[in-house]
């Protein structure tokens, strides 16, 4: 994964744009971080990488690296069926059509 621009469009998307849904609940902290754990971990099978041990690893690299964006996830609108969609998504493409 050379960089994470998809990961943090998709943030950014959540942090902007959600609150414009007319329904929902304000995100938590868990569920800004299970986008973004989800998000990378599509993203690393994306490019063959399936082991457990390296994706955790990348998660917390990429964690670190964007705490900003996911604070500014965190309160804005999101609803059951957008993070049900997340849990299932198959590709990072499926978790970005998720907030749409």
């Amino acid at each position: 994964m050379a960089n994470a621009s998809p990961l943090r469009s998709i943030l950014l998307l959540i942090a902007f744009g959600a609150s414009f849904l007319a329904c929902g609940r304000p995100a938590t902290e868990t569920d800004c971080k299970l986008i973004f754990d989800r998000n990378v971990e599509l993203e690393l099978q994306e490019h063959q990488v399936s082991d457990p041990a390296t994706i955790k690893q990348r998660q917390g690299e990429l964690g670190a690296k964007m705490g900003s964006e996911m604070k500014d996830c965190i309160g804005k609108t999101v609803t059951e069926s957008g993070m049900k969609c997340v849990r299932e998504a198959k590709t990072t493409l499926e978790i970005a059509h998720c907030f749409r």
